[in-house]
């Protein structure tokens, strides 16, 4: 596919180029009864993708890079190639489910569970994949109990103290402050 530009010279471009050069090269080089020839294809298609969604300039980059991995999920349904884009895409499910607070974004609230039913899916299905140590550390990442707190850095006498505490998959959390002796 031949990409129009003003400016052939930039690394963008050349890095784009050099995408499509060894996407053809796996092509050539794939033999279908040789999984390990479709897997080092699956690889770069995914890493050109994810280069295109982290240096687009388009507001919409990763609806269209949800899309690109589930028609690759679909292409390789079936057989164990599937659980490249379909890891890829749970780590993007897993990057929106923490966004969706400071996004504003309802959609995004449920990515989370998206994301541990993808990873589910891997285990079950191909307990034998490379991608499955991975799959199992998302799910551990997405179910381990996790607490923030963040602290105003310049506190004022007689003014109250700025405080934020975020927590994940903890039912309770208990804060306690104390008026700290002048000696400390």
């Amino acid at each position: 596919y031949n990409i129009e530009t003003s400016d052939s010279t930039s690394i963008e471009y050349q890095t784009i180029c050099l995408y499509q050069k060894l996407l053809k090269f796996r092509l050539s080089q794939q033999d279908n009864d040789k999984p390990a020839s479709s897997y080092a294809l699956i690889n770069i298609d995914i890493d050109r993708l994810s280069y295109v969604k982290q240096n687009g300039r388009y507001p919409n980059n990763d609806a269209l890079y949800e899309a690109a991995l589930q028609i690759m999920m679909e292409k390789y349904a079936g057989k164990e190639g599937w659980t490249y884009p379909a890891y890829y895409l749970a780590v993007l499910y897993n990057t929106q489910g923490n966004d969706w607070k400071n996004s504003k974004n309802n959609n995004f609230r449920l990515k989370y569970k998206e994301a541990y039913a993808l990873c589910s899916q891997i285990v079950d299905r191909y307990p034998n994949s490379a991608i499955n140590t991975y799959a199992q550390q998302l799910q551990r990442e997405i179910t381990s109990p996790s607490v923030q707190l963040k602290v105003q850095s310049q506190q004022y006498p007689n003014f109250p103290i700025l405080a934020l505490a975020q927590y994940r998959n903890i039912d309770k959390i208990y804060l306690f402050t104390y008026k700290v002796d002048e000696k400390y």
